[in-house]
């Protein structure tokens, strides 16, 4: 249920935390749902930085939830922003009004726009790493390279290789630092992209065991 300006009764106002957040109990609401938004991204966010399958598989349902939580919490914040700009008409077409009433009602509406678009783009984030899960954080370049060899597959290796840099790691190996070098998936690609690169990985099968074989024989023999 939404909350109108008269009633104050939504359902993001029953997470108020006694005004600790320094808002108005009809915002305090919006603060609890902004803070509770935050902690369950950067929960999720750094939940696991292994790249291992089942780390990802988890990570992504996480991600699901909060995207979830999310798009619940706007549509709640909608309602109650329609709500609250119908009162503020009122209000203005109004002759007994007073600047009082009026100052409250345009404050809590900045409140809960504010609000909405904090978590807004929460939710775009929470997408964008949902998204990215559907690509290697470090790319196979001679098993992409097995699986573009074909004529029809070939325009997909340009493709992907755009949205990865290579980088120089140093790893411990028989107790010597042993530089080597990574292509790592970049941080900047839109959610457009990262849905596509996905799809491209997804066409080539390059995450299935028989691809990363094909890859391996093709390493030792080149």
């Amino acid at each position: 249920m939404g909350m109108s300006a008269a009633g104050m009764t939504s359902g993001l106002a029953s997470l108020g935390m006694g005004g600790v957040l320094g808002l108005s109990s009809m915002a305090t609401g919006i603060g609890a749902a902004v803070i509770l938004g935050v902690v369950a991204y950067k929960g999720v966010k750094h939940f696991t930085g292994s790249g291992v399958d089942e780390g990802d598989k988890r990570r992504e349902i996480m991600l699901q939830e909060v995207i979830r939580g999310s798009q619940l919490a706007v549509n709640m914040m909608i309602e109650d922003i329609n709500h609250l700009s119908l009162d503020l008409n009122r209000a203005l077409a109004s002759e007994n009004v007073t600047k009082e009433k009026l100052s409250k009602l345009s404050v809590k509406l900045s409140q809960y726009i504010r609000a909405s678009k904090v978590i807004s783009d929460r939710n775009e984030n929470a997408v964008a790493e949902k998204t990215r899960l559907k690509s290697p954080e470090l790319l196979d370049v001679v098993r992409l390279k097995t699986l573009t060899k074909s004529h029809d597959k070939s325009k997909y290796y340009d493709f992907v290789m755009n949205f990865y840099k290579e980088e120089v790691v140093t790893e411990q190996k028989n107790g010597q630092e042993v530089e080597s070098k990574v292509y790592r998936l970049v941080k900047n690609g839109s959610v457009k992209d990262m849905e596509q690169l996905g799809q491209f990985f997804e066409l080539l099968d390059y995450s299935s065991t028989q691809s990363a074989v094909k890859g391996k024989l093709q390493g030792l023999f080149s």
